[in-house]
């Protein structure tokens, strides 16, 4: 059966998502994400305004012990295009030492509903 996980994104990552540029979220790999599984769905809120939400069902989970390796799987089925990702900005969201004690995931994403506004 199918689960609705919440996420919170800063607008930037949120408006890309809405417009489709953004298919892949970057996380660790901790133990509140791990439990997502293809087939699941994923409630992101956008943090600055925090009514602003969007769903989106996971298409594919890639997982890999550091964002740099990450970034390689992910161009070698495809999905991503070299320079495309900057696993060196992460840090800006994860330390170093969070990515080597958890790994990382690349979570495949599809809209599935439109922008909304909570009430």
């Amino acid at each position: 059966m199918s689960q609705i996980f919440e996420m919170k994104l800063r607008p930037n990552p949120f408006n890309r998502i809405c417009s489709g540029d953004k298919t892949i979220e970057y996380r660790l790999h901790d133990e509140k994400r791990s439990l997502i599984s293809k087939g699941d769905y994923i409630r992101f809120t956008e943090m600055a305004a925090r009514e602003r939400t969007i769903l989106v069902e996971v298409v594919d989970i890639f997982t890999a012990p550091s964002f740099v390796a990450l970034e390689q799987r992910l161009i070698e089925v495809g999905l991503l295009s070299r320079g495309a990702f900057s696993p060196t900005g992460m840090r800006e969201y994860y330390s170093a030492e969070d990515e080597g004690k958890y790994g990382v995931m690349g979570i495949v994403i599809r809209v599935v509903s439109p922008i909304f506004t909570e009430m």
